[in-house]
């Protein structure tokens, strides 16, 4: 266990290295780990001294204190409360934006769900970094659906001024929250000819998560790409639709992406998405459950805005299983 001493002085040099001019990626990532160890090491102690240095004058000081407390934050939950306190209340008097930013991102790593309307009155910062951290941070607090005051924060990122937070607003709204309504859908067919090609991306694989048609067309012309944008594919899985079928061949044919076989199932109207296939499983696993003696049940759920349908294993400390994946063992036990 470190003293304070020795926690207070290795900090200190860690601010000296963060604002070295010709600071690059690889010594940034450095800096980054030795906070990491830090906090594993002696978490109650990093934040003794964080919460003294997360005051003093030297915004380089404050924006490293923070980062520190996220992590130790991360490292011991049983002192996530008190460290999201202490961000709250520095974040309340920070002046420099870029460690607000800091102080958001480390409010996020606490995982408490209290700090969800504090964010929220940052996400009109004149600062675009302070407004991304805003979006960044709700995405890893708020599961599933969002509250009303959530929702309209986020969906007024949708149209910021800045390309970095309309895309992860977009990203977030539309791939992570089971979010819906005419003034999503109206901001996602509005994305679509955004002057950003990340956000009309990202405005395409939203309405494919809702199975909107408008999605369509994109679709088509993200598989015309090669290589196609990272989620395209994935995109077309989550749309179900026969028309990607032939695009979704042609892409594989192309391109040799064997995630396009996978959509190409997703989208086609055959019996791994019919009724009777799912009850077949269902029977075949409850079986061999019933004999196995685990002490487990099955059941089959369609997950909102996933590809398909998932076989739960109920009692088995298992994840759900997408049935396609299911196929091969399925086959050799009936």
């Amino acid at each position: 266990m470190a003293s304070y001493r020795d926690v207070d002085a290795e900090l200190s040099t860690l601010v000296d290295a963060r604002t070295t001019p010709d600071t690059g990626d690889e010594e940034d990532d450095g800096i980054s780990a030795a906070l990491i160890r830090l906090a594993d090491d002696d978490p109650d102690t990093a934040i003794a001294v964080c919460a003294a240095k997360i005051v003093e004058s030297n915004a380089a000081c404050r924006a490293v204190a923070a980062e520190l407390l996220g992590y130790a934050a991360d490292a011991a939950h049983r002192l996530r409360q008190p460290v999201a306190a202490t961000l709250a209340a520095a974040a309340d008097i920070e002046s420099d934006t870029e460690t607000l930013a800091t102080m958001i991102r480390a409010l996020a790593r606490t995982a408490e769900p209290t700090c969800v309307p504090l964010l929220r009155k940052y996400a009109v910062s004149s600062g675009s970094q302070v407004r991304l951290s805003v979006v960044l941070a709700l995405s890893e607090l708020v599961v599933g659906v969002p509250d009303e005051a959530t929702s309209a924060v986020l969906l007024d990122l949708m149209s910021d001024s800045d390309d970095d937070v309309r895309e992860w607003a977009t990203f977030v709204v539309g791939y992570q929250m089971a979010m819906d309504g005419d003034r999503l859908r109206k901001l996602l067919y509005r994305a679509l000819s955004d002057p950003s090609p990340a956000v009309r991306e990202e405005a395409v694989r939203g309405l494919a998560c809702r199975r909107d048609p408008v999605a369509l067309p994109g679709l088509f012309q993200q598989l015309q790409a090669i290589p196609a944008p990272t989620f395209a594919v994935e995109a077309c899985a989550r749309m179900h639709h026969e028309s990607l079928l032939p695009s979704l061949l042609d892409h594989y044919y192309r391109a040799g992406d064997d995630d396009a076989l996978y959509a190409y199932a997703m989208c086609a109207d055959n019996v791994l998405r019919t009724g009777t296939f799912a009850a077949s499983l269902l029977g075949v696993v409850s079986e061999s459950l019933g004999h196995s003696g685990i002490g487990a049940s099955a059941s089959i759920a369609s997950p909102l805005y996933d590809f398909g349908l998932e076989l739960h294993l109920d009692g088995a400390g298992n994840e759900p299983i997408p049935i396609l994946r299911t196929l091969e063992s399925v086959r050799f036990a009936l």
